[in-house]
């Protein structure tokens, strides 16, 4: 088989694979591979033998040191078999001269293709290819019917960092090192898990509207829990007697026709999903004047849960109509005056017994009954390698004809804390329909706290 003469670019000593690691039977199939290095390659590689680019700097002196070991001793075999390769030097100082009017002999690529078309020149029956993966080589080389071989993609070497990218890798472990002394957050969610660990599948009581004869029921139990005839009649003034028969009573009875329209929605929205988030704090130092957040995508609202709505006296702000007392005889109706009593000084107790700690979590705003996007926790000091801690908010689905898929996102925030903690957790939410008469009737009959 002939021999194929290559003539080299830069590239081939800088940024591919040595040459004797390079698969040479890409090229095709030969037994012997002579590489030859023109002046103007020899020169650049002089060039760049000082540079500040560290593995060019270093690829161009071992480059160097095998031309000078070429130039003292000759040609130096890089391969034995298969194919055999060859590395030497062309000693002819001027390029193809005629091609002048075509190339600048001022830039090495011009100037190693002069040198090829000399080469060629000089020896007709050599098989002389330009070797490069540059494209204006290529256009060069072709417009003068010179033969070229790209480089192969699989010869060039993996990419190396630079000295940017080496500054960049020991910046970021400045900060891995100054994050580790930071708290660090761990998220669960164990309230009915899917098979993914990211989601929760959560099953709700769901309501319906009553039904016309489910209304008739409801207004006939009423009846019978709050009669309408006084009893005691003869002790009591007929005055007050007809107020409560013939005015109050009546009224009552309209009112709680017109909440019937509307109690599924409020039994619906006490019996709401609940979901129950962990966190813990497994860092190595405490997160001071820490922020927690809850929020929700827009199909799903959020509340405190039900048991801080009633224990912040929220709940009976959409309490049942109250059926009117009946009228008592003696001093009865002072009785009374103790439960406004009792509410004037609720709020007062309530805020003497809700002092928090500053290891305490509390809400960030003052609860309320409203849906909202997001709810958030404030804790002064969060110590680290204590128990996890549970946040536990309410779901109001944006509706509850059908099952909805949401997304919940819990965030850390915290003084001493580089970068936000987060966890997203994906949420079904599937209504399970139940009777709506017996909750309905029990939210109209039972008596609320403040009653």
């Amino acid at each position: 088989m002939p021999t194929l003469c290559l003539f080299a670019d830069t590239n081939l000593f800088l940024h591919y694979k040595s040459l004797d690691q390079i698969d040479w039977s890409k090229l095709g199939n030969f037994d012997h591979i002579e590489v030859v290095v023109c002046p103007p390659v020899q020169r650049e590689i002089d060039e760049l033998k000082g540079g500040r680019e560290r593995r060019r700097s270093e690829r161009a002196r071992k480059a160097a040191s095998i031309f000078l070991e070429i130039a003292e001793h000759g040609p130096q075999q890089q391969r034995t078999a298969s194919p055999r390769v060859l590395l030497d030097l062309y000693v002819t100082s001027q390029p193809k001269q005629d091609l002048a009017d075509w190339l600048d002999y001022r830039q090495n690529d011009d100037s190693i293709i002069g040198h090829l078309a000399q080469f060629r020149e000089d020896n007709p029956s050599a098989d002389a290819h330009l070797l490069t993966r540059d494209s204006g080589p290529v256009l060069k080389a072709r417009t003068l019917g010179i033969p070229y071989i790209r480089i192969p993609d699989d010869w060039l070497l993996p990419s190396e960092p630079d000295d940017r990218d080496r500054e960049i890798q020991q910046l970021k472990r400045e900060l891995q090192e100054f994050q580790a002394q930071e708290p660090g957050f761990n998220f669960s969610c164990g309230q009915s898990p899917s098979a993914q660990p990211d989601h929760v599948e959560i099953t709700y009581g769901a309501y319906q509207s009553l039904t016309s004869i489910e209304r008739d029921q409801f207004l006939r139990r009423l009846q019978e829990q709050y009669p309408r005839r006084v009893a005691n009649r003869k002790w009591i003034s007929a005055d007050l007697v007809s107020q409560y028969e013939d005015r109050d009573y009546p009224h009552w009875i309209s009112e709680c026709q017109k909440w019937m329209d509307h109690v599924h929605e409020i039994v619906q929205l006490e019996h709401c999903p609940e979901l129950t988030v962990s966190i813990q704090n497994i860092g190595s130092r405490p997160a001071r004047n820490t922020l927690i957040e809850l929020s929700a995508s827009k199909n799903i609202g959020l509340t405190a849960p039900i048991a801080e709505l009633r224990e912040c006296g929220l709940i009976p702000v959409m309490a049942r109509p109250k059926p009117p007392d009946q009228p008592q005889p003696g001093w009865g109706h002072l009785l009374g005056n103790q439960t406004a009593l009792s509410r004037m000084l609720l709020p007062h107790l309530n805020a003497a017994q809700d002092f928090r700690g500053q290891e305490d979590f509390e809400y960030a705003s003052d609860v309320k009954l409203e849906i909202e996007p997001s709810v958030v926790f404030s804790c002064g000091l969060w110590r680290h390698s204590l128990k996890p801690r549970a946040f536990t908010i309410r779901l109001v689905p944006e509706e509850f004809s059908s099952p909805i898929r949401g997304e919940i996102t819990c965030t850390v925030h915290a003084e001493n804390l580089t970068k936000p903690a987060t966890f997203k957790l994906i949420v079904t939410l599937s209504p399970d329909y139940r009777p709506t008469f017996e909750p309905a009737l029990e939210w109209f009959i039972t008596p609320h706290p403040d009653e």
